[in-house]
């Protein structure tokens, strides 16, 4: 992913810059003896080293190891990912990747085009700040649905939105299908006429319920089977705790993201369209290369967290 990184002309815009960040390391028990298969896979596809905490006499200070790690990877966008008490004198092994994005739009929003406008949250309409501005854009509409993609400076990162319609947000975010990002991609250029809130969103969640629920219970419980990474304790999840957050200005976009699987020990230009996005929407940043999914979410009121 650092071929995305770089600085690009603009114009009158000056310089425009992409700095993505992925990193993954392996926070073990020492004495845990993994296996040499499981760390050269770490080595060789995720580039992951081991690093030693010894949560037997001191998971505290084995979790705030962890977090400043985490911090220092996602430039302090995410500087406690494990809440005290989420690590215990159990815990054996810790994986955790951590995301970070600084991108510019390849056509930046004017601040000045930006006023203050009504978005229709669920709960009432509320005032938010809506960035606006007319640019050739990738363009696609289906059944319930418009979408717009808007690129990165350097053509491999976009961010596409997903706007339903009026009394559809719950069928097509419940229903989305994955071609649809393909689709967008795929779409014809137009040019797009759009007013996008600026929006800042964050969100922790512990993943436990939500991984049981869509089929690997066993991984949590006594019969998990995690050999293949060591056998010199039978380890089974403890939890998988994921946090991510987002801000999107005129400028473009700032996200992190981070994920930590906690192991324990038992007895992972043709046309012209104008879009107004001012209810309910979800949004994909995604790297057009390979088609991998970097960020998403849904903003159903922007106003929620401070601007």
């Amino acid at each position: 992913m650092a071929a995305r990184n770089g600085t690009f002309p603009a114009g009158v815009e000056g310089e425009l810059d992409v700095e993505l960040e992925m990193a993954d390391r392996a926070f073990a028990q020492p004495g845990l003896g993994l296996e040499r298969a499981f760390l050269d896979e770490l080595a060789s596809s995720y580039g992951a080293g081991i690093g030693a905490v010894d949560y037997r006499s001191d998971p505290e200070a084995a979790r705030q190891a962890i977090n400043a790690w985490v911090g220092e990877e996602t430039h302090a966008r995410i500087p406690e990912l494990l809440a005290p008490g989420v690590l215990h004198h159990l815990t054996r092994l810790v994986l955790v990747n951590a995301v970070y994005l600084k991108a510019d739009w390849a056509v930046p929003f004017s601040r000045e085009a930006t006023a203050p406008s009504t978005f229709h949250a669920p709960g009432g309409d509320t005032i938010v700040p809506f960035m606006r501005g007319s640019s050739p854009r990738r363009f696609a509409t289906g059944e319930g649905w418009k979408a717009v993609g808007l690129p990165y400076a350097g053509g491999k990162l976009a961010m596409t939105v997903v706007l339903p319609d009026e009394g559809r947000y719950g069928p097509v975010a419940t229903g989305l299908d994955p071609g649809l990002l393909e689709i967008v991609a795929a779409a014809p250029t137009a040019e797009v006429d759009l007013a996008l809130p600026k929006f800042d969103i964050g969100h922790a969640k512990s993943l436990r319920l939500l991984l049981s629920e869509l089929g690997m219970p066993t991984a949590f419980g006594d019969q998990a089977d995690f050999r293949l990474m060591t056998t010199s304790e039978h380890l089974s999840l403890d939890d998988v705790i994921h946090q991510a957050n987002v801000t999107v200005d005129e400028k473009g976009t700032v996200a992190a993201a981070a994920t930590a699987a906690v192991m324990r020990t038992t007895a992972a230009p043709a046309r012209v369209e104008r879009l107004v996005v001012d209810r309910p929407f979800l949004f994909f940043v995604r790297d057009i290369p390979t088609g991998a999914l970097l960020f998403a979410g849904q903003v159903t009121n922007p106003a929620a967290n401070p601007q």
